[in-house]
């Protein structure tokens, strides 16, 4: 007998189930959308009472929102927001905010705001001599401050940060009327956002900054992709005047300022832990003065970046596939700094070739004052590499050329390079005072022709001030490598690496002020007359000897040699040569190599030792002459009564002056 077969399915069932399971949540969900919308005030309320609690026990300082309320699901809204740390002025007041998030991130813990509007108020940092309203919300972590640096991953650490504020910037923002104040001590700078619209990708900002006795407006527009990580920003001035940095010039005595800025971010990417950043930056019109830098306004007429910049663990780094543009020249740029395992610091700047004259005139105005209008043909370019290692900054590399293709001169410009090579006039300054003008030729008495100077005082000069002097073209590396260790491990300029040539320069052709563009400008000039050979070597040496100071009041050798020694240059024994030679670097102190005997003091003997074993090494005075040589000198001129002879007396070195009449030229 055949059994008939029973269908048992549990598909409806299962159907059943997951049909109350759904329902279940989705009342749940909805249960809790209610409550929280319902309640979404107290909620609020009891957040906002937290974070005043928070602010009071851990930054002592006061919170109060005079309105607080929800609007829609995610949306907040405030009025009469007061930060205000205690005993300090007020960091935050804020007449109205409201702000909306987006609601599935929220879910994650993750705010992100989605809609932001500020109307009305001021942020303000203010700092006293003993009283600042910030520094309490700034974690000190100077301990273990280097091993810190070296665990930390620079990379990561940087791209979560870009990633984060990228995050926050909201799809919607308006702000109207809102203060940024900085109250340093007795400099007050007031930036106010007059109005800025973000809507979908575009902005667009009005600006007002009052400061440093400047009232400006601005203008701001560009694109931001948050997602994409790229965007763009334009700023310039709304007024006919430029864009002037605030705040720089009442803190340092800086001045800068531009006609137009554009900046470019055009890709942030992360990968092999490294961060890796392309942009372009673009100025016009940017300016600068300061008093250290010049005592003109320097200017670039354009300069623009095209940049790479990589972030790995452990360094930071600008590509060589970078391009810096000065108007005209074109530079690619590597640099490159590394804190682990090591601290080492690595820079390489190379020029494309330029026409000579592009080249000068693409250099900033205001620094080159000297060979402005200098014409020349042929094509010039730059190179530069240096390295320095932390723990062995002796063993640095530096190297730097400006090198030349069919250069020539055609035109000196402002200043004539060639003057040394005829007689001329020459005013030394002391303190930025005049002090006589006398002629460097035959015209004046005590000029005194190279052939007629003592051998032993042209050869104690040299080893003293620049033994190469006849040998290189105007630099010395090893020099410059050396200065540089000297000031690197003594955190400030101790030595400098300057050469005949260049010390020169800087007495006949540039001015006395202690700026940075004298040094370019000396460093410029000196490679234009050594590598073009306009003045030969040996004239330059000869104008050297014959300006130099060598006492107070006391120029060139011929006046030195009567001055110390009643002689002629050409009878200089090599005791007195090197005694001269010595002073060269401090000669208003000459009386200070006197000890109260009258004699030269014994500390002198090291000086002696070394100029004379130099002076043999290089075959320029033979063994016997040295034998037996110590430091001692007798004084014939007039610098004889200037020796106060007593161990109690120390006069003022920098009043002590041969008569007036003393080198006139008519004696």
């Amino acid at each position: 007998m055949k059994i008939p077969r029973i269908d048992i399915s549990f598909k409806p069932i299962y159907k059943k189930i997951a049909k109350i399971a759904l329902l279940t949540i989705g009342a749940v969900f909805f249960t809790a959308i209610c409550s929280f919308f319902i309640f979404r005030n107290s909620i609020l309320e009891f957040a906002l009472k937290k974070f005043q609690v928070k602010l009071g026990r851990d930054y002592q300082t006061n919170f109060a929102v005079v309105n607080a309320s929800m609007t829609g699901l995610t949306g907040i809204k405030l009025e009469g927001v007061i930060i205000c740390p205690r005993n300090a002025d007020t960091l935050i007041s804020l007449d109205k905010v409201e702000c909306s998030v987006r609601f599935w991130p929220l879910l994650k813990k993750d705010i992100q705001v989605d809609f932001l509007n500020m109307k009305g108020g001021y942020f303000q940092l203010s700092r006293t001599d003993s009283i600042n309203n910030f520094m309490r919300f700034i974690k000190s972590r100077k301990e273990n401050k280097e091993e810190n640096l070296r665990k930390l991953n620079l990379a990561e650490s940087g791209y979560r940060m870009i990633e984060k504020v990228l995050s926050q910037v909201p799809d919607d923002v308006t702000i109207e009327q809102i203060s940024l104040k900085v109250i340093d001590r007795e400099i007050k700078t007031d930036f106010t956002i007059q109005s800025l619209a973000l809507t979908g990708n575009e902005f667009n900002g009005k600006f007002q900054i009052i400061g440093d006795s400047l009232n400006q407006h601005w203008v701001a527009s560009g694109t931001a992709f948050p997602d994409d990580m790229n965007g763009s920003i334009s700023l310039s001035s709304a007024d006919t005047q430029k864009v002037i940095l605030p705040y720089l010039r009442s803190k340092i005595n800086l001045t800068t300022g531009f006609d137009s800025l554009k900046m470019i971010l055009k890709k942030v990417e992360f990968n092999n832990d490294q961060l890796m950043v392309e942009g372009i930056a673009a100025v016009t019109n940017f300016s600068i003065q300061h008093k250290r830098i010049s005592k003109n306004n320097v200017s670039v007429l354009k300069a623009s970046a095209d940049f790479k910049f990589t972030l790995g663990e452990h360094f930071i780094s600008i590509d060589s596939s970078s391009v810096i543009q000065l108007n005209q020249l074109i530079v690619h740029p590597y640099l490159r700094y590394e804190n682990v395992p090591e601290k080492t610091y690595a820079i390489s700047l190379n020029s494309e070739k330029i026409k000579a004259t592009d080249f000068f005139t693409s250099l900033p105005q205001g620094m080159f004052q000297s060979i402005q209008g200098l014409n020349a043909s042929g094509e010039l370019s730059y190179h530069l590499t240096a390295f320095l290692n932390d723990k062995d900054p002796w063993n640095n590399q530096f190297d730097s050329e400006l090198r030349k293709y069919n250069f020539h001169i055609l035109n000196y410009g402002e200043v004539n390079l060639a003057k040394l090579n005829t007689p001329f006039s020459y005013t030394p300054y002391e303190y930025g005072k005049p002090m006589r003008t006398f002629e460097v030729g035959p015209g004046n008495l005590n000029f005194t022709p190279l052939d007629q100077i003592s051998p032993y005082l042209k050869n104690a000069v040299l080893c003293s001030e620049d033994p190469s002097f006849f040998y290189h073209h105007g630099f010395i590396k090893d020099a410059i490598r050396q200065s540089i260790a000297t000031n690197y491990i003594a955190k400030k300029f101790k030595r400098g690496a300057s050469t005949i040539s260049m010390q020169l320069v800087k007495n006949i052709f540039l001015t006395r002020d202690k700026v940075l563009s004298r040094k370019f400008e000396e460093v410029l000039i000196t490679w234009l007359i050594e590598n073009n050979r306009i003045t030969p070597k040996e004239r330059m040496f000869e104008v050297y000897l014959n300006i130099i100071e060598w006492g107070p009041n006391v120029y060139g050798i011929g006046e030195a040699a009567r001055f110390y020694f009643d002689k002629h240059p050409s009878q200089l024994t090599l005791q007195e040569s090197i005694y001269l030679s010595s002073i060269i670097p401090r000669p208003k102190t000459f009386r200070s190599f006197f000890g109260p005997d009258g004699n030269l003091r014994p500390w002198l003997t090291s000086t002696y030792r070394f100029i004379s074993s130099r002076m043999v090494m290089r075959q320029w005075a033979s063994a016997e002459d040295t034998i037996g040589l110590v430091p001692n000198v007798q004084l014939k001129g007039p610098a004889k009564k200037f020796i106060i002879i007593t161990d109690t007396i120390q006069a003022d070195t920098n009043t002590i002056l041969p008569p007036p009449d003393f080198f006139d030229e008519q004696d």
